[in-house]
């Protein structure tokens, strides 16, 4: 296992995939030298050509990803700080991936969690947790820009009830 300590990222090879965990406690928050870390995370799975596939995910099961590090900004961490070359959380900017990566979301995500989540290639979610969007409202469905993944523009009714949730 490799440790990114003081940013709160590991990974961790399991045969050909690579687990990379978020582990910040107590909401697995993004500050920019966490998003640095998550980028060597990331770009350590498209380079490493024995691996064939990522599963990102988080520690504990309260928070997957609770967005932008609010602690970080209020020790003065500003809005735009330089997050990397993959963008806010390491990846929201990286659009050509040779590998799957797969969100394995064991708790709530919150604003940039959810950015995060989709920037992946599949989303496996726990049952009730919540996935909400800042700014946003029931229905209301998430805005393509420029640093997100167009699977952010087909976010319109995240924590409806489907089939799967059947008594």
């Amino acid at each position: 296992m490799k440790t990114d300590s003081d940013a709160g990222v590991t990974t961790e090879r399991r045969d050909e995939v690579l687990v990379i965990t978020i582990d910040r406690p107590k909401a697995n928050a993004i500050s920019a030298s966490t998003s640095h870390a998550l980028y060597r995370a990331f770009s350590r799975l498209d380079f490493e050509d024995d691996v064939r596939a990522g599963v990102l995910t988080a520690a504990g099961d309260r928070f997957f990803c609770a967005g932008w590090d609010l602690k970080a900004a209020a020790q003065g961490e500003a809005h735009d700080a330089d997050h990397g070359p993959g963008g806010f959380a390491g990846i929201t900017k990286l659009f050509e991936f040779r590998k799957p990566i797969i969100a394995a979301v064991n708790g709530s995500a919150y604003g940039g969690g959810v950015e995060l989540m989709l920037a992946a290639h599949l989303v496996v979610a726990a049952s009730r947790r919540a996935l909400r969007l800042s700014g946003g409202e029931a229905g209301h469905s998430a805005r393509r820009r420029g640093d997100q993944p167009a699977a952010c523009a087909a976010l319109a009714t995240v924590g409806a009830r489907t089939a799967s949730h059947r008594p």
